[in-house]
């Protein structure tokens, strides 16, 4: 005898009532529960990594730092390919791993790998750079922000006030501002002939600017039943801190032998809208983050920024 599906929902109607609402429920479960992402999850089997060797040349990077580092990455389980390009001043490692290999597991490899090569990398090699890309890392929004006043002040604005509050959002992993208007820097232009003629070496002026960045705890101090921590504050408060600071005898101050500026570097890039300039902000969110809900997060917040007298 064939089973016949419209024979058991007309024997069995309150069966066939229990399993349609059963279904009916876990739908609107999954509906509110399940995270929305703007691509499917899927693990890129690519690592980067990045030798910073300041200073050297091609040739150098290539003997010192391409080829012990191709020797010890090779014998990674897993790798299907490895390519290495030597520049100036820097050295990168691409490797391509296959399709089944873990790449949680991988990357503890690599790590390990990396610390025991920096007994034999050149001791100006302190810090790698190691890249992992997945569909994580792409930005879910890219906002383009605009203002026909002040570029400056319009990035700087942008940078102390929205970024803020953006990251602080729930759902956003990160938030990237490109602009051709980077942070103001300070930038300290030497007299090398007042050096000469005052007997000081440039090392030495150096090394008091570094020890004026200095944060140390000095102990603590005991009196009945309070108990006092001492610290030593060195940051510089202002670009006056830094003029001020006395870098040899009789009182000689930094400003007295170099000149100390700000400066703001700009990139060839520029962003534009009818004449206006501006800066392109990317949007990251959380691996485990629902896609519609940060970018409406987002959305709000940025309607918020808008009727703040600081971004008319």
């Amino acid at each position: 005898m064939r089973f016949s599906l419209p024979g058991f929902a007309i024997r069995r109607p309150i069966t066939v009532i229990m399993l349609s609402l059963t279904m009916l429920g876990l739908g609107g479960i999954a509906w509110y529960r399940l995270p929305l992402n703007f691509l499917p999850r899927a693990e890129s089997p690519f690592v980067l990594c990045i030798f910073p060797y300041p200073g050297a040349g091609p040739a150098q990077v290539e003997q010192q730092i391409a080829i012990p580092v191709e020797g010890e990455f090779r014998t990674i389980p897993g790798l299907a390919r490895i390519e290495t390009i030597s520049d100036s001043n820097s050295c990168k490692v691409a490797m391509l791993f296959s399709l089944e290999t873990h790449m949680a597991s991988v990357t503890g490899e690599i790590r390990d790998r990396i610390e025991r090569l920096k007994m034999e990398l050149p001791p100006e090699v302190d810090r790698v750079m190691m890249q992992r890309f997945n569909v994580d890392s792409f930005p879910v929004m890219v906002i383009g922000m605009f203002n026909r006043g002040d570029r400056e002040e319009f990035v700087h604005r942008v940078r102390t006030i929205a970024e803020p509050r953006l990251r602080r959002l729930s759902g956003v992993a990160n938030v990237e501002i490109h602009s051709p208007i980077h942070p103001r820097q300070v930038v300290v232009e030497f007299e090398q002939d007042t050096l000469n003629g005052l007997g000081i070496l440039l090392p030495d002026v150096l090394q008091r600017m570094r020890d004026g960045t200095m944060n140390l705890a000095l102990g603590k101090l005991n009196d009945a039943a309070l108990r006092y921590y001492v610290r030593y504050e060195g940051e510089y408060k202002s670009i006056e801190d830094i003029a001020n600071l006395i870098v040899g005898p009789n009182g000689l101050r930094l400003r007295d032998v170099a000149t100390v500026r700000y400066s703001v570097r700009e990139d060839p890039m520029r962003v534009t809208l009818d004449g206006a300039d501006g800066l392109v902000v990317l949007i990251t969110k959380e691996s485990q983050a629902n896609t519609v809900n940060t970018c409406r997060a987002v959305q709000n917040e940025l309607d918020r920024l808008l009727d703040m007298p600081t971004f008319e």
